[in-house]
């Protein structure tokens, strides 16, 4: 049995991006998941706080669809990423939301209407249904995160690698993923944990010796999205204390920015991480009387 939803008044209307469930992204507040998502075509530019602002989810979407608005030149790689992102965040956000999506059990889940073939189902199956797609896929993701709660040492996989430390022989490490992301040197920028693509970006370099400073190098290895939300859920569930015994970053607790999940080069996330860092220390410093 599918449940088809479209309208914010039908049953299910819940689901729809443009039901009125603010979510909170990028350090800011958005009515509707149509908010962010259409304002993402246009992340860094003024547009996206036009969008942000604008009155009502379906002038959100008018605005984004405006083709007098220059688009994103990666868009059409990033878009299902971004919806996720938003339709994660809505039903992690909205306790009652989670509960309605978890009580579909495993049904198939369809935004039913003709006039959408890549995000619904083009009114006779014949669509994409990308939409219901991705909450099949956070219902399965809220499970799992659930399950992870309950055991938060649970892991994805297990991790080979040589964690290289100066002037002394590398040493063979085997741990849950948990453990591994915070054995290896400057991962987590500033204690920032990298979003998905860029923390495959990194997976897939296989790492490196370090050559005069501490390193760690393994077969190069990618994550699923749904691994990478396991474990971001392990991450958050599970105190920084549990994991020192065996993780030589283990110092602080990894963090999350979303504001900086727009950048797409490892690079330029690093640098604007690190600038942010540096501008809040320079605060902090400032409001204690430190510097002058």
């Amino acid at each position: 049995m599918a449940i088809n939803f479209y309208s914010t008044n039908d049953e299910f209307g819940e689901f729809s991006n443009f039901a009125l469930f603010p979510i909170t992204l990028k350090g800011v507040i958005w009515p509707t998941t149509e908010h962010y998502f259409q304002a993402q075509k246009f992340a860094g530019a003024p547009h996206e706080e036009a969008i942000r602002l604008a009155p009502s989810p379906s002038q959100a979407a008018k605005m984004g669809r405006q083709r007098s608005r220059p688009l994103r030149k990666d868009w059409e790689q990033v878009k299902d990423d971004i919806m996720r992102q938003a339709v994660l965040a809505k039903f992690q956000q909205h306790p009652s939301l989670q509960s309605l999506l978890l009580s579909t059990g495993n049904a198939d889940i369809v935004e039913h209407t003709k006039n959408d073939a890549y995000w619904g189902d083009a009114g006779d199956g014949s669509g994409l249904n990308m939409l219901g797609r991705i909450l099949m896929e956070i219902r399965d993701k809220l499970r799992a995160a659930s399950a992870t709660t309950q055991n938060p040492t649970r892991t994805i996989r297990q991790v080979s690698y040589l964690r290289h430390e100066f002037r002394h022989p590398p040493r063979k490490k085997k741990n849950p993923l948990l453990v591994f992301v915070y054995d290896v040197p400057h991962l987590g920028t500033c204690g920032i944990f990298p979003p998905f693509r860029l923390l495959n970006e990194i997976l897939r370099s296989g790492g490196s010796d370090g050559g005069m400073s501490p390193g760690a190098a393994w077969l190069p290895f990618e994550l699923t999205q749904a691994e990478y939300d396991d474990l971001i859920a392990a991450l958050r569930n599970t105190p920084v204390s549990q994991l020192r015994r065996n993780a030589r970053y283990a110092r602080i607790q990894f963090r999350f920015d979303p504001s900086f999940d727009h950048l797409s080069d490892f690079e330029t996330w690093v640098e604007a991480v690190a600038q942010k860092h540096r501008a809040r220390w320079h605060a902090e410093m400032h409001a204690g009387g430190f510097l002058k």
